[in-house]
């Protein structure tokens, strides 16, 4: 992220702050600035921009939904919900490839980390929620899924 990026960063986010008067916009907050600038400031903003120098959209997609996989994996000897996917595994591992291919096209078209730190901190509360019924998480990562799809179909980006 250069610094005009962190620096519209910086201004959508203290726009949450004055803003933020609900637990639901103080949770997205916290959820979006832990998460999604952390992961999507490395995945896509330093990895994918590198790979995607010597790679295609989708190897490039591949290695780092590779690693963001085993960037997770520890959290399965803690995290309850990560516990309890049993089977469901196969399908956290495959919107996590598609997740990859679609924040990588965000990336390149946006061409900043900006609206992929909205969106991982979005897709973390909502998958993440103890509010919403089990299938809500299915229904998004499903979306996703297709959306992955649907730009690897694509002839170019």
């Amino acid at each position: 992220m250069d610094l005009h990026g962190y620096a519209q960063f910086l201004k959508v986010f203290r726009g949450y702050r004055k803003t933020a008067r609900s637990a639901p916009c103080i949770g997205f907050r916290r959820v979006d600035a832990r998460f999604g600038m952390g992961e999507e400031s490395g995945w896509r903003g330093w990895l994918y921009a590198v790979l995607i120098k010597k790679h295609s959209h989708v190897q490039a997609a591949s290695w780092v939904a590779a690693l963001w996989m085993l960037w997770h994996l520890p959290a399965f000897a803690f995290n309850e919900s990560y516990q309890k996917m049993g089977w469901g595994v196969i399908g956290w591992v495959i919107s996590l490839f598609y997740g990859s291919v679609l924040l990588g096209w965000l990336f390149l078209k946006s061409g900043s980390v900006i609206p992929l730190i909205i969106w991982h901190g979005v897709f973390d509360l909502i998958t993440a929620s103890d509010h919403l019924p089990d299938l809500v998480p299915a229904v998004i990562s499903g979306v996703v899924i297709m959306q992955g799809i649907y730009l690897i179909g694509k002839p170019s980006w």
